[in-house]
C-alpha cells in the first residue's frame, strides 16, 4: 500500500520576493522562484546555467558561426588541416573560429564571408569543411596524422 506524504505548501510571496519589470513595475515572483532563492540563497543563483549554456562550455553544441566565439576548454589545432599553417590559424581565431566544429558547421556564405574577411581563397578546393568534419568527429586525417608525427614544417618545434 502507498503511504501518503504529507505536503507543505509553498510561502505566500511576502514583499521581499518581487522582481523588477523591464519597465520598472514590480510583480510578484512565481512561487518556484521563490523557493528556489529561499532553499539556496539569492547569492548562488548566478552560478546555475541552462542545458543550452552547459553544453556551449562544454562544447557540445556545434552551432556557432564564423563570427561567434565558442567557449572551449582549449582551442583545436587548426594546423591539422591541410592548409592552414601558423599565420592563418592566427587570424582565424582572431575572427573567433577556434574549432574543428565551427568549421565543419560552415556554409557557403560563412566560406564567403571568411575569405572575405580574411582576404583568403582556396577554402573550398583545400576541402577545409570536410578535414574538420572529420577532426571534430574524433577521427584523423593522413594529413592531421602527419603534423601530429612533426612532419609538416608548421608543425615542427623551434
Amino acid at each position: 500500500a502507498a503511504v501518503p506524504v504529507p505536503l507543505t505548501p509553498l510561502p505566500s510571496p511576502s514583499p521581499s520576493s518581487t522582481a523588477r519589470n523591464r519597465d520598472g513595475s514590480v510583480s510578484p515572483r512565481p512561487a518556484a522562484a521563490t523557493a528556489a532563492v529561499a532553499a539556496f540563497g539569492a547569492g548562488t543563483l548566478g552560478g546555475l546555467r541552462s542545458v543550452r549554456s552547459e553544453g556551449l562550455v562544454t562544447g557540445a553544441a556545434t552551432t556557432a558561426r564564423p563570427g561567434q566565439r565558442m567557449q572551449a576548454a582549449q582551442p583545436d589545432d587548426l594546423k591539422r588541416i591541410r592548409g592552414i599553417g601558423v599565420l592563418i590559424e592566427r587570424r582565424l581565431q582572431a575572427a573567433g573560429v577556434t574549432s574543428y566544429a565551427q568549421i565543419a558547421n560552415w556554409n557557403d556564405e560563412d566560406v564567403s564571408e571568411i575569405s572575405r574577411t580574411l582576404g583568403l581563397t582556396g577554402i573550398a578546393q583545400q576541402n577545409w569543411i570536410e578535414q574538420a568534419r572529420i577532426l571534430a568527429s574524433g577521427g584523423d586525417t593522413e594529413f592531421a596524422r602527419r603534423v601530429d608525427r612533426g612532419e609538416v614544417g608548421s608543425s615542427r618545434r623551434r
